[in-house]
């Protein structure tokens, strides 16, 4: 009991204005600053559960942060290191995307609009400290007349899509470009001054089982 009002009794004397607690150091720097060792009897084995995606590391210092899993993860080859893969595929029994169905892909999100043939739309996740254009080439692959190719915000422009701090979060049509079926479509474009690359691949899949139409909305958003 005596030992445990001695080691409360430090706590106490050292913590300061910031609630700072320091163990054998009258200046702790930290929430919890320990100039010692440290025991931890008893732990459980996580190495199969998704949900603990952090590593503990420490410095020179001592100092205890955390680093996440996945950047432990070797990279397979050098195209594939750093690159990020967010998918989005749902069906509808009409030709018409579903807008809410939206993906998320580092600064970006996208979406298929409800309107007529589908048009893919994409927005940004934050608003930005200034107005800023991004720009787009687009490639249109389908069995009519084969391929096309857009840099604009239409067919017959490079006309970059203007956000602002204002209209960050509203949608805008990539080039106004309509999806057929079975028709892939495949978007490059930037941040400004961000170092990611982005590429969004999208397709529409027509199904007919039982007499009966279904389609199948496909939107893939690699961040490399």
């Amino acid at each position: 009991m005596i030992k445990k009002g001695i080691i409360l009794t430090c706590l106490v004397l050292s913590q300061n204005s910031n609630a700072q607690v320091g163990i054998d150091t009258n200046t702790p720097t930290r929430a919890l600053d320990i100039n010692g060792n440290l025991k931890i009897r008893e732990i459980s084995d996580e190495s199969d559960n998704g949900q603990y995606t952090k590593v503990l590391v420490t410095n020179a210092d001592g100092n205890v942060d955390y680093i996440y899993k996945k950047d432990l993860l070797p990279a397979t080859d050098e195209f594939t290191s750093n690159k990020e893969v967010i998918n989005n595929i749902y069906s509808n029994n009409v030709q018409l995307g579903i807008d809410t169905k939206v993906i998320t892909c580092g600064k970006f999100q996208f979406s298929f609009s409800s309107e007529s043939d589908s048009k893919i739309r994409f927005n940004l996740t934050e608003k930005p400290s200034e107005n800023i254009d991004i720009y787009m080439s687009m490639e249109q692959n389908w069995t009519g007349s084969g391929f096309q190719f857009y840099q604009g915000t239409s067919s017959s422009n490079t006309t970059a899509f203007k956000f602002t701090t204002t209209n960050w979060n509203s949608p805008k049509e990539f080039a106004s470009a309509n999806l057929a079926d079975f028709e892939q479509n495949v978007m490059y474009f930037q941040y400004p001054k961000d170092p990611s690359f982005y590429r969004l691949t999208i397709y529409r899949v027509n199904h007919t089982v039982n007499k009966e139409n279904t389609w199948s909305f496909v939107s893939a958003c690699e961040k490399f």
